[in-house]
């Protein structure tokens, strides 16, 4: 009798160890990783947000007004809006005819109390973060607070649309997406606030579930161990269908990283290691590391595409990739026409949000074309800018025509 009591505790005991075991094998870890995100994606596209814009946008007058109202009575109890009276802002022509024309040096004392940690200022209670804008300099930032509900609203300012968007013109290509970022910086006001760059709000909360697995980074890495890592583990994988980074001129740095480094690269792979130059702590190293399987086969394959050179080697690394995600920006622009016209020679490129430090402009619907148009995003479950056209005289100067599309209709106005 005991030694079947015993019998069965040391199965069982195997049993476990089996399973923990199986768990911890990258296998399955990959697998479970694939399930939660075809459940996320799935969830996603059965709310179809991309439609709930198209209907929107023919509402775009009644629904801006709505939000107007809904801030204003939202936030008429705070010092800026007791100030300023929004308890009698009722509408959009009392609003444009009490309220005056602002600019930021308007709000600067304001936010100079937020961020010392006073509430009630120009939100309701205390600011989840402050976002910093275009303006202000890197050791004095100008800086706009945010809301925790305005954050989460944030992470559907298009990105679910651009989302739908590409599932429909790349199907399956969101199975596989690699994505290379820096980490962000430990940034917070004297109170303890997070200050923070406006796309990072919305991004990766929302989108982590598509990336490849969680790649385990310490803030001590610099910039360029923190991309060699996400590129060796994107090298790795023959699979990849996207590549992603915030701006063009961040995936050139790392393909810069793959002509300068690709040797080490390789020999990784092939070892089942990260770079041992990269000084990190042993518990980092080690769970980079739990995620690298040597692979000899992936690694001969790999110096075979280097060898016909560098122009067009995404697409010969990666036979599956469909698309390269990155926004449009400025100068970034020069840094797309030279990966298309190189290394990422034969991909197209999809621009899929516009946006400024102070909030995204548009979404781009249609990412086959090769000039980027992108659609206002008027609703309030999408966006939580409110757009006032207001009229600017010119001495000298011809009257400046501007276009917006609303329901795939070119509109404009002076």
């Amino acid at each position: 009798m005991i030694s079947q009591v015993i019998f069965t505790l040391l199965l069982g005991a195997g049993v476990i160890f089996l399973l923990f075991t199986l768990w911890k094998s990258s296998r399955v870890r990959q697998w479970t990783t694939g399930l939660v995100r075809r459940r996320f994606l799935n969830g996603l596209y059965k709310k179809n947000h991309e439609k709930m814009l198209n209907y929107d946008t023919s509402n775009a007058q009644a629904v801006q007004e709505s939000l107007l109202s809904e801030i204003l009575k939202k936030q008429q109890n705070t010092e800026y809006g007791q100030k300023h009276n929004f308890k009698d802002l009722i509408d959009v022509s009392s609003f444009q005819k009490l309220h005056p024309l602002t600019q930021y040096s308007d709000y600067k004392d304001f936010i100079r109390r937020t961020r010392a940690g006073e509430e009630n200022i120009l939100l309701n209670g205390r600011p989840h973060a402050l976002i910093t804008t275009t303006t202000g300099t890197l050791t004095n930032p100008s800086l706009i607070p945010i809301s925790a509900k305005s954050t989460k609203e944030l992470s559907l300012q298009g990105t679910a649309v651009y989302l739908e968007v590409i599932q429909r013109n790349f199907p399956a290509a969101l199975e596989k997406v690699a994505k290379f970022t820096f980490s962000l910086n430990d940034n917070h006001s004297e109170a303890g606030i997070p200050i923070i760059p406006y796309p990072s709000v919305c991004f990766f909360s929302l989108l982590e579930n598509i990336y490849l697995s969680t790649i385990p980074l310490h803030y001590f890495m610099s910039h360029y161990e923190i991309l060699y890592t996400q590129l060796l583990f994107a090298l790795k994988d023959v699979n990849i269908r996207i590549l992603e980074a915030n701006y063009s001129w961040l995936l050139r740095h790392v393909f810069s990283i793959l002509e300068e480094s690709w040797e080490s690269l390789i020999t990784d792979i092939q070892q089942g290691r990260l770079n041992p130059e990269f000084k990190l702590p042993l518990n980092i190293r080690k769970q980079i590391e739990d995620g690298l399987v040597p692979d000899a086969v992936r690694a001969e394959d790999l110096r075979a595409q280097v060898k016909e050179g560098f122009c067009g080697i995404a697409k010969r690394v990666w036979p599956n990739l469909q698309v390269v995600i990155a926004m449009e920006s400025g100068g970034s622009d020069l840094d797309k026409h030279i990966l298309r016209d190189n290394v990422c020679q034969g991909v197209p490129f999809y621009s899929p949000l516009y946006f400024t430090a102070e909030g995204l402009c548009g979404v781009n619907l249609w990412p086959v074309e090769d000039v980027s148009h992108y659609a206002l995003c008027p609703p309030a479950l999408y966006s939580l800018n409110l757009y006032l056209w207001i009229p600017a005289i010119r001495s000298n100067h011809k009257p400046c025509v501007f276009k917006m599309f609303l329901r795939g209709k070119l509109m404009s106005w002076l």
